[in-house]
């Protein structure tokens, strides 16, 4: 029997359960280190600028944030993390640091407070945008689960030829999951090298 989205979503919070900190910790930092090198990887494949969309974990998600935190320090990218703006529907934010964020009530995630947007229309090429994606659970071909309310299948519709990259721990990792059409399907996935 095939599982459903539900059950994967269910059976994923009992994995993240049952990890140690220091499983925890020690796979949030490959996961960094890759970023690392696809973002240099990416870089030199781009002359233009380059704008980088993350995300600043909830507590269950793989911990980007030394990640996010050495590319601000780099000052090579403009970074921009997710704000719910409605019911369903979010955009992206300039990300000028902790100290300018706030915790959105509805989901407790942080949320950048700058009013500057990357508005899709205005991006000559999606080429040179890479975007960083959490998600519940993912394969290594690139099919995504989400929390299950659409947020990043909405707004990656947006950016049809942004590279986007699924991030997640091991115990994430499916060999299947179902999927429907309006599933965003990832470029590339990263999860700890084991």
């Amino acid at each position: 029997m095939h599982k459903t989205k539900n059950d994967i979503r269910k059976e994923v919070r009992l994995r993240k359960k049952e990890l140690s900190p220091l499983v925890f910790s020690s796979e949030s930092n490959s996961v960094c280190q890759q970023l690392n090198n696809v973002c240099k990887s990416f870089s030199s494949l781009t002359s233009q600028g380059q704008n980088i969309v993350a995300f600043w974990p909830m507590i269950d998600e793989v911990d980007i944030r030394p990640f996010l935190e050495n590319l601000l320090k780099e000052n090579t990218h403009s970074i921009f993390l997710p704000v719910i703006t409605g019911d369903g529907t979010m955009e992206f934010r300039l990300f000028e640091g902790k100290e300018k964020m706030s915790q959105e009530p509805q989901f407790g995630i942080w949320e950048p407070t700058s009013r500057i947007t990357l508005k899709p229309e205005l991006q000559d090429n999606n080429d040179n945008l890479l975007i960083i994606v959490p998600g519940v659970a993912f394969t290594l071909n690139g099919d995504r689960l989400g929390r299950g309310r659409g947020f990043y299948d909405r707004i990656l519709t947006s950016f049809p030829s942004a590279h986007t990259v699924g991030v997640c721990l091991s115990c994430q990792i499916y060999d299947e999951i179902p999927t429907d059409p309006h599933d965003q399907k990832m470029n590339m996935v990263i999860t700890p090298i084991l």
